[in-house]
């Protein structure tokens, strides 16, 4: 048979036979390099050079002719079973072989083989052995399993998925998994998965996960859809990390306390979009409350891409990592509209839970991005940090919008029995004298926070709302801050160290910026509206307030008094009425404006205010007057500085006379 065949005409010789019906063919190639013969007896025996060697029926044979060599192994599905392989690796330590509607690929081959799937069924799956990394196409393929996942790598070599037109895999509701092997998904693999190409996939899983790996999930390029997960199952699902330069993500999550992405290890994003709708709620499992989550990871990292997600569930998670969080660019907009609930922990003690759209344990870097975060849900919070948070660097910070409408959720009362105790046969609400809540939170540190630079806006429109809190200490170096909340604007519970930056800080219900320790105030343009009395702009419950430098206006119903002895710029105590939109300004003895404040809010009365400027000198006199006409002036938010005055209504004149100067 060989003797006609020029080899420069064919380079192989191609054996096309089937297992009973025309209709399903395989094609093996034996490279004419390889031959060494055929044996054509009741069973043909087809022998290579490198001791491969292939037996089958002869009755199965439909043809042996020559031909090309084909680059990759090709197998197509088909709905009647009657799949279609084509194999020119056959006598290169590759073999592909049916089982029922099952194709099973094994390789022992040193070469980097191409696998391409195409074609639908709707009772089929491939599983694949090799030892070596592999590419596997998919080229508009559709595999429904009945009784494993779609496609099952048992290889822990790196597998490359190539994309091309629009496949879809789903895999059944019951695995017939062997005992010495594992299938945690539709799409599984032990070893790593790199996806490629500008085509899409849609992945369903009705057992486990949609997509699992246990080694790591890269994607580059190509367009993933996750369509659905059972409960408790995630979306993707890796044990070494996951990394996105490319593509597109999309998570579809409506089961309680799954993961849109879920990794063991760092998640990585310095490109793609990833894109999540999920609505499933959190669940108290041993007395811990396990949440739906888009991305749960150990670390997180992420430079570029784009981040879009709503969550509807109860206490939606956005981002939650366990270890620590590093932004340097990439832009984040999630969304959670889920309630909070209450829970009772291990200890019989009553807890709360709630929705937030970034969750960080460990500390938190955010030198550059643009996040867009809101909360809706009661006791919501956009961004929570167990240990330290920074925002921007020397040169850089992220832009944050973020703003939460939800309410107070109440935890606890003294009159259910106790922090231990238990409900007296009814659910949180009525009064109470020890009544507990969970507040909603814009940015939440447990830790020291600490914001060098950065574009803040930030809003809780409800009471318990606050905007920038620190459990510690909370220090401003730099960067623009505009927040507004009806409780504390800016809270720290040790101390609060302001040293540049543009601070406006108001709040409807409660103090404008709230120390529990020490207050300083070194640097910073410092704008700080709180309430009527007993609140004010600036409390530090009357422990050191120190000022060194910067400008600020602090108005309210009250201040804390500054301390002189460590104060070292002069500072202006005034009481004044005040009427919203009516700028106050101070103008020197020439009548040269220091500074102009409009207040957003009236105050009828007397106000309590408390200015610094670096112009104060000692011994000089000044002006306060109402209305006027101000032109050419440094204008941020509600103040003003420099430029030239029309004075108005004179309201004071008055002398600096000491470090603390009261003016009435």
């Amino acid at each position: 048979m060989a003797s006609h065949v020029s080899s420069q005409d064919y380079d192989c010789f191609w054996f096309n036979f089937n297992d009973g019906s025309p209709d399903t063919v395989t094609s093996l190639a034996l490279p004419l390099t390889l031959f060494d013969s055929i044996i054509p007896q009741q069973t043909i025996k087809v022998v290579a050079t490198n001791g491969e060697r292939l037996d089958f029926e002869r009755s199965k044979l439909i043809n042996c002719q020559p031909g090309y060599l084909e680059s990759q192994v090709a197998i197509t599905f088909r709905d009647d079973d009657l799949h279609i392989i084509s194999n020119p690796y056959a006598f290169e330590g590759v073999e592909v072989e049916r089982d029922g509607s099952k194709v099973i690929i094994t390789s022992t081959s040193e070469e980097e083989i191409t696998y391409c799937l195409r074609g639908t069924s709707t009772d089929g799956a491939v599983k694949i052995y090799s030892d070596s990394p592999f590419t596997l196409v998919l080229d508009n393929l559709t595999l429904t399993s009945t009784e494993s996942a779609a496609i099952n790598i048992q290889s822990k070599k790196k597998a490359t998925v190539s994309l091309i037109g629009s496949s879809s895999l789903t895999d059944s509701s019951v695995y017939d998994t062997p005992e010495d092997e594992d299938e945690k998904g539709t799409f599984f693999s032990e070893g790593k998965l790199v996806f490629t190409g500008d085509g899409s996939l849609t992945i369903k899983g009705n057992k486990k996960h949609a997509l699992a790996s246990d080694k790591t999930v890269e994607i580059t390029s190509g367009e993933i859809t996750i369509n659905g997960v059972v409960a408790d199952a995630n979306g993707v699902q890796t044990n070494d990390g996951m990394t996105m330069s490319g593509g597109v993500l999309r998570l579809l999550i409506d089961t309680d306390q799954s993961k849109g992405i879920k990794t063991k290890a760092t998640m990585t994003m310095t490109g793609g979009e990833i894109y999540g709708t999920l609505s499933g709620n959190a669940v108290v499992v041993d007395n811990d409350p396990s949440y739906c989550t888009l991305i749960k990871a150990q670390d997180f990292e992420m430079s570029g891409g784009y981040i879009q997600a709503t969550h509807s569930g109860k206490a939606g998670k956005g981002i939650s990592v366990d270890g620590d969080a590093t932004w340097t660019g990439g832009t984040v907009d999630i969304t959670t509209t889920g309630s909070g609930d209450v829970y009772q922990d291990a200890n019989g003690d009553y807890d709360s839970y709630s929705a937030t759209c970034i969750t960080v344990d460990g500390n938190l870097t955010m030198t550059a991005g643009t996040f867009t975060l809101k909360s809706t849900g009661s006791a919501g919070k956009c961004i929570k940090v167990d240990t330290d948070a920074t925002f921007g660097d020397n040169t850089t910070g992220p832009t944050i919008t973020a703003s939460t409408t939800g309410g107070q959720l109440q935890v606890s009362n003294s009159s259910w029995g106790g922090g231990g105790g238990n409900w007296p046969g009814w659910g949180p609400g009525g009064g109470g004298s020890d009544t507990d809540y969970a507040n909603p939170k814009v940015i939440k540190g447990v830790g020291n926070l600490t914001v060098n630079n950065g574009d803040f806006t930030l809003s809780a429109s409800q009471d318990g709302g606050e905007g920038l809190e620190s459990k510690s200490t909370l220090t401003i170096n730099g960067g623009e801050i505009r927040i507004k909340t009806y409780d504390d604007a800016i809270n720290a519970a040790s101390a609060i160290v302001i040293n540049g930056g543009k601070i406006y800080a108001y709040a409807t219900g409660n103090d404008a910026i709230d120390s529990n320790g020490t207050m300083t105030i070194n640097g910073g343009l410092i704008i700080a509206v709180g309430t009527t009395s007993p609140e004010g702009g600036i409390d530090c419950d009357n422990n050191t307030f120190k000022i060194t430098g910067g400008t600020m206006v602090a108005i309210g119903g009250a201040n804390s008094s500054v301390t002189s002895s460590v104060t070292t710029q002069r500072v202006v105590a005034y009481s004044t009425s005040v009427t919203k939109g009516t700028p106050l300004t101070i103008t020197d003895s020439n009548q040269q404006p220091i500074l102009s404040f409009t207040s957003p809010q009236s105050f009828n009365g007397s106000a309590a205010m408390l200015i610094t400027s670096p112009s104060f000198q000692a011994s000089a006199s000044y002006s306060i007057y109402s209305g006027g006409t101000l032109s050419g002036a440094d204008e941020w938010e509600c103040i003003s500085l420099g430029g030239a005055y029309t004075p108005g209504s004179l309201k004071k004149t008055f002398t600096i006379s000491q470090m603390v100067t009261t003016v009435r």
